[in-house]
């Protein structure tokens, strides 16, 4: 993982696959808590393109508040039917098929705050693993008092 503000690549000791990006997200945000003392950490997929200057207007505006949570917030259906592209194999949990998931950002690009990072961090052995990287992210912070920032100029 290379961070551009200090040059430093950094190996994340995790294993690469579609079906390890809980793990792979838990140790980033892990590793940049106990790394850098931000007031964010920002998920971003590798095909994305960043607007810093939104990003960082956008962020400014929740500097002083502990546990933000802001991306582009959806709920979609629990999926069920084995084989297919996001089955949920704890679907059951929803009580009746076709329900939906709790609000959560999509994984595009989100960002957390410290206080959320160093949560994941200290917890990160306890907290379930949905089948969808960003469902277990939401799922994460149901029951903290953690305001859901919804914004599409991400």
């Amino acid at each position: 993982m290379m961070f551009p503000d200090s040059k430093l690549s950094i190996p994340l000791n995790h294993m690469e696959g579609y079906h390890e990006l809980s793990a792979k997200t838990q140790t980033y945000f892990s590793t940049a808590a106990a790394m850098w003392d931000a007031n964010f950490y920002i998920q971003v997929d590798d095909d994305i393109h960043v607007n810093l200057g939104i990003i960082s207007s956008l962020l400014s505006r929740h500097l002083f508040k502990p546990r933000v949570y802001i991306g582009c917030m959806k709920s979609g259906p629990v999926i069920a039917h084995k084989g297919v592209k996001y089955h949920e194999p704890g679907y059951w949990k929803f009580v009746e098929a076709g329900n939906k998931y709790f609000r959560h950002a999509t994984g595009q690009i989100y960002a957390i705050t410290k206080d959320l990072a160093t949560y994941i961090s200290v917890y990160r052995h306890a907290l379930h693993r949905y089948a969808n990287e960003d469902i277990y992210l939401g799922s994460w912070f149901i029951g903290l008092d953690v305001e859901h920032i919804e914004d599409r100029s991400l």
